[in-house]
């Protein structure tokens, strides 16, 4: 089969070798010219912003303002992984809060992982086929739509991917430098994203399955990235209370698995498409995945081909975050494994031809489905200023009479408290699902608690907060108030 990488090897001069980089440029330039300014309620890019904030003012990592409530550990650990706060401290330097020079970083790591990617794949994909993959994989509404993220997501696909590469070159040669740099790009993507270290197990046991043996580049790569890791730890431990969250049972595993083939049909293909044809593009590309994967490892297989099923096995297990974007890093493989299947289709034309009758008329069908779903998931997006979140007037107002108000060591109970500490430097607690107002009253007292903010459009703040404020009404007094929040002061 006549590869890109192999075009490429035949003869330079051939424009053809362009077109890959070309089309993500294209793709880089749709994005940065259309990011849009403010941010979502999404609470957990307050937490990287506010320790990017702390790098370029000089003051420590994990002094956010945030308090770990233990008792809710999903809402986020007491502070998140060094890496992409590093990458944005330098354009807050610069920029301050600027939400639009925030989010280029994220989407520079993307541009630079698809980048990555094309080379990789174009080892063993036709350039069509190339062209196609990053075409659907960058311009997917989903992607799209996270680019306006500041989220450590898109650096970690950038680390994971290079660090897969590196990986597959340290079987061939565990010299000293590789081995240096596979432990230090293991380690890298430990200190960008928790679930980094799935890494590490996944090219040791490539290794023994693949040689049947405990080879040297097993011992070497294992040890170098045990030390890099040990030194991450023991300077940076904040993200330990990630293990608060690790309570595995049948049912939530059970409850993983549904919620996200539900996001997979849902987020990809099904914000255009009908529902019927959503499901049929999630089961075909699903399939296609399947037989490619195992084409891949009936003719040569290397260490992504591990790390896949162990990562999505770790995301399905995980306890409390099923958030769609953890499959992020395994979602450029589905689309690999596809194309591998489809062309595999062709080659077994010869001894069977059907199949080509089947790749000709099914892959235009896809096309033409994924297609129509981009097309009208466009056409509903939003692609002016995000209102709602940190832009929201209303709470706005809440955070301007915060700071001009409220005690400068005053500590806030409130659904988001990283937003609300990012933005008007006061200490800040979210409150978990308690059985009776009592509880959350001995969690606020216990804090020292001396404010709560409930949103009125929020239903968890309704369910919980607000009777709490009905039951101790005679503690506290309402000292500001707007149609969206309500600020309550305890005496």
């Amino acid at each position: 089969m006549l590869t890109y990488s192999t075009v490429i090897r035949m003869d330079r001069r051939n424009v053809s070798f362009c077109l890959p980089p070309v089309v993500i440029l294209l793709i880089g330039l749709f994005y940065l010219t259309t990011l849009r300014s403010g941010h979502d309620w999404g609470d957990d890019f307050a937490m990287y912003v506010q320790q990017a904030r702390n790098i370029a003012e000089g003051r420590p990592l994990t002094q956010s303002g945030y308090i770990y409530n233990p008792l809710y550990p999903q809402l986020g650990p007491r502070a998140y992984p060094p890496v992409f706060p590093f990458l944005l401290a330098s354009v807050y330097k610069f920029q301050g809060l600027n939400w639009i020079a925030l989010k280029i970083v994220p989407v520079m790591s993307f541009l630079a992982a698809l980048g990555l990617l094309a080379f990789w794949f174009g080892q063993e994909l036709k350039l069509e086929s190339l062209l196609v993959l990053i075409a659907i994989l960058g311009l997917n509404p989903f992607f799209y739509g996270f680019k306006d993220q500041i989220l450590a997501d898109f650096p970690f696909l950038l680390f994971s991917v290079a660090t897969l590469v590196v990986l597959e070159g340290s079987h061939k040669k565990a010299g000293g430098f590789r081995v240096l740099l596979a432990g230090l790009c293991i380690c890298l993507c430990l200190a960008t994203r928790a679930v980094g270290v799935v890494l590490l197990p996944s090219f040791l046991l490539y290794e023994c399955v693949r040689e049947h043996r405990i080879t040297a580049a097993a011992i070497r790569v294992g040890l170098v990235a045990g030390v890099f890791i040990s030194l991450y730890l023991y300077v940076f431990n904040g993200s330990i209370s990630y293990l608060d969250q690790l309570h595995i049972t049948l049912s939530t595993v059970r409850e993983n698995l549904i919620v996200h083939f539900w996001q997979i049909y849902k987020y990809l293909w099904g914000n255009g498409c009908p529902r019927a044809w959503a499901a049929a593009l999630t089961v075909s590309l699903g399939v296609l995945a399947i037989v490619g994967y195992l084409l891949r490892l009936r003719r040569r297989w290397d260490v992504r081909e591990v790390f896949v099923p162990l990562y999505v096995i770790v995301v399905i297990v995980w306890p409390t975050e099923n958030d769609f974007r953890l499959l992020i890093p395994v979602i450029p493989f589905w689309f690999f494994y596809a194309a591998i299947a489809l062309d595999g289709l062709a080659l077994a034309s010869g001894a069977w031809p059907w199949m080509e009758w089947l790749r000709r008329a099914g892959t235009p069908a896809l096309l033409a489905l994924i297609t129509l779903s981009y097309v009208e998931a466009y056409g509903r997006l939003e692609y002016g200023p995000i209102e709602q979140g940190v832009s929201d007037p209303h709470f706005v107002e809440v955070c301007s009479y915060v700071v001009t108000h409220a005690a400068p060591k005053g500590i806030f109970i409130f659904e988001k408290p990283r937003i609300l500490s990012l933005l008007t430097r006061r200490s800040a607690s979210g409150y978990h699902d308690a059985a009776d107002p009592g509880e959350l009253w001995r969690y606020s007292r216990t804090i020292g608690a001396s404010y709560w903010i409930l949103s009125r459009n929020s239903y968890r703040d309704q369910l919980y907060l607000r009777p709490l404020v009905n039951c101790y009404s005679s503690q506290v007094d309402l000292v500001f108030s707007n149609s969206g929040f309500d600020l309550y002061q305890l005496r």
